[in-house]
């Protein structure tokens, strides 16, 4: 057998990161339940901390049958561990000086800690091999020791050191919430990348690490050299420490804000979605050059990139407006020449001199239904383009009928409209582009056939799926989840695939359920609310308790069923897709209680059609817009996860390491659901190509 002894397990709530903390008490929890285990885990655990593991439930069921309360220690008890360890190693213990240490540390809580640190320094200071009542009252006694060793320390200090120690002891504090502080254990190289004396530093860590109130080790992960406060009863007892802490409490919570927020970008691969901005980034401005509690390299480099975000933008959008007055102080000139040309130009002549003024910029239109969310990312992403690149654009609409939409694009076309975007793959953009060679198509879907005018936006939703899959399966504590289809067609078995993809890559034996609302001809499963409610249920009542749709409107009836199903013992799921729903469903007409249904969307499968709509038309007025597919896959973030709600922050690096092994080819994301495999060979062509 083995036996594993973990000490401080509290420190597994002060000093590891959530993702860190989870995966350790999944890791314990299974090695000591599984079949046959040899292992016997032995861990100690600060009373007030007692709560802690019972939030994870799996790690509960090991946890709870197991305990034993350590009571405090009787009079006998102290006085046998202060005379039999003197004793082995030759050192008398005056009885006077053992009567005072064992009345001031019975019934007293939190001494043991200070009862050592008591015995140590009678020790190193003793003469000859006795420890005496005398020495003892010289140290100030069992609550005096710590805190006059700390400012014997901090007294011998010059007046730059003291600064200096100040802001290590503030870095190296982790703050209570309903607990007393803790300590934070810390990297070496945290302390010397803050802007401090590294000669002062050098002498602070020497002076408070030789006394033994420092303790300094190496990360077993990382090998990097580590520092920590050697004992916690420092924070209470040394009363000028505890007064800088009070002092500088409100500054060490922004600093725990910010710390936190600069290891989720980092974690990201600095991606610039996790850079602060607006009023966070503007209350941290100042940090970068004085702050009460210093920053350190990482997290400055994350303050200047979130600055340098918000510059790029102000710059962008004061070139926006120079351009729009430009455009407008061009539109008057040529007005004015218009007048003239008018009155002095006959005939074709004026004719001439009306098409050689007016040297417009691209004639851009938008055709869309209006309904819908994706419908209202085109126009987004569209108004966008327009404003910034400075098009004339023009908006129509179409409506169900596929021949009307026809009808619309060959008008827009005949119109002057030299490109033309199409929200969806109605109507068929090629049917009409070879009667109208000059003009450029683009189309949010279709089969791909090579016309040299029409390009198509195309998105890997089975990638942003997969992540989803992924998420599902870390949250879900049945081992079984499922999957809402508004129709089953292939465009929706992609979101299907990589869903079941994911889950499986880390429950090889997740159960996925899944129904489809409707099949063609018919389409209407896209809105049917009351259906998909009745079949999230379903799945509810069979086990699942994490439910992804792909369903358009239908989906709020899955947000319904979670909502009325969850119980306080029973937390269910719903999955959104295309837009970020835990903020649009806000904005969803007649919805019945949305901020209900947001405590139950855990993330959403994101389709930024407003960034990829940007892109292309960008794209056409620097003339590099390619013919045929325009792949908008993970690494282009057009597609991807919310994190809105901070349902799923925890599972951040389990998520970012499936993104990793996407983007790299590690991992192949399926197109086709196992239940569709059939139709592989004659649709792969068309929706395999991501």
């Amino acid at each position: 057998r083995v036996l594993l002894v973990i000490d401080q397990f509290e420190e597994l709530f002060t000093i590891a990161d959530d993702i860190a903390r989870r995966q350790f008490l999944d890791a314990l929890a299974r090695a000591v339940s599984e079949p046959g285990s040899e292992i016997t885990v032995l861990l100690s655990l600060r009373a007030d901390y007692y709560d802690r593991p019972l939030l994870h439930p799996e790690f509960a069921k090991v946890f709870t049958p197991g305990v034993q309360n350590a009571l405090p220690m009787t009079a006998d008890e102290l006085e046998a561990v202060v005379v039999g360890p003197a004793e082995r190693g030759g050192i008398h213990i005056e009885p006077t000086l053992l009567a005072a240490l064992v009345a001031d540390a019975v019934d007293r809580p939190g001494t043991l800690p200070l009862l050592e640190f008591a015995l140590t320094e009678l020790f190193d200071q003793r003469s000859g091999a006795a420890l005496t009542l005398d020495g003892y009252r010289a140290l100030g006694g069992i609550r005096g020791v710590l805190s006059r060793s700390a400012e014997a320390i901090y007294g011998g200090l010059r007046r730059d050191e003291q600064a200096v120690a100040m802001q290590v002891f503030l870095h190296l504090v982790q703050l209570g919430i309903g607990t007393s502080e803790s300590r934070r254990r810390l990297a070496l190289a945290d302390l010397t990348s803050l802007d401090l004396d590294p000669v002062a530093l050098s002498a602070v860590l020497d002076a408070f690490g030789g006394r033994r109130l420092l303790s300094f080790d190496r990360d077993a992960l990382t090998q990097q050299a580590t520092v920590e406060v050697a004992h916690e009863s420092l924070f209470r007892e040394w009363d000028r420490l505890a007064d800088w802490i009070d002092h500088h409490r409100a500054a060490l919570q922004r600093y725990e804000a910010l710390a936190a927020a600069t290891d989720d970008w980092q974690r990201a691969d600095k991606h610039a979605d996790y850079l602060l901005a607006g009023t966070r980034l503007a209350e941290f401005e100042t940090w970068i050059d004085d702050a009460s509690v210093q920053i350190n390299d990482r997290q400055r480099e994350f303050l200047v990139a979130g600055l340098d975000r918000r510059r790029a933008e102000q710059d962008a959008e004061r070139s926006r407006a120079e351009t729009q007055r430009r455009l407008e102080r061009r539109a008057r000139a040529r007005l004015v020449a218009l007048g003239t040309v008018i009155v002095l130009a006959i005939g074709a002549t004026g004719a001439a001199a009306w098409a050689g003024l007016f040297n417009q910029p691209p004639r851009v239109a938008l055709l869309h239904s209006g309904v819908g969310s994706i419908d209202a990312m085109f126009e987004a992403g569209f108004d966008r383009a327009v404003s910034e690149l400075g098009l004339v654009g023009g908006e129509m609409h179409y409506f169900e009928l596929a021949g009307e939409g026809d009808r619309e694009l060959r008008e827009l076309a005949e119109g002057g409209a030299e490109l033309v975007v199409i929200a969806g793959g109605v109507p068929d953009a090629e049917a009409i582009a070879h009667d109208f060679p000059e003009t450029r198509f683009v189309s949010g879907s279709g089969p791909v056939n090579g016309v040299e005018n029409v390009s198509y936006m195309q998105f890997a939703d089975n990638q942003s799926s997969y992540l989803a899959g992924v998420a599902a399966a870390l949250t879900s504590r049945t081992g079984t989840i499922g999957f809402v289809g508004g129709v089953d067609i292939p465009e929706i078995w992609t979101f299907h695939a990589g869903y079941e993809a994911g889950a499986r890559s880390v429950n090889p034996g997740i159960e996925v359920l899944f129904e489809y609302l409707s099949a063609p001809p018919d389409f209407n499963g896209f809105g049917d609310a009351e259906g998909a409610e009745v079949a999230a249920g379903d799945m509810f009542s069979a086990g699942a308790d994490v439910v992804f749709h792909a369903a358009g409107d239908a989906g709020v009836g899955i947000f319904e069923a979670a909502t009325q199903r969850s119980t306080e013992d029973s937390q269910l799921w719903a999955i959104g897709v295309d837009s970020d729903q835990f903020e649009t469903v806000l904005n969803i007409p007649g919805a019945i209680h949305p901020q209900a249904w947001r405590h139950h969307i855990l993330t959403s499968v994101l389709k930024r059609v407003d960034m990829a709509t940007h892109q292309v038309m960008q794209e056409y007025t620097e003339g590099t817009l390619p013919p045929g597919r325009i792949v908008f896959d993970l690494g282009s973030r057009a597609v991807d996860l919310s994190f809105s709600g901070g349902y799923i922050n925890h599972l951040l690096g389990e998520i970012q390491d499936a993104r990793n092994q996407i983007n790299d080819g590690t991992v192949i994301v399926p197109c086709f659901p196992t239940e569709r495999l059939e139709h592989r060979g004659e649709l792969a062509e068309d929706y395999c190509w991501h």
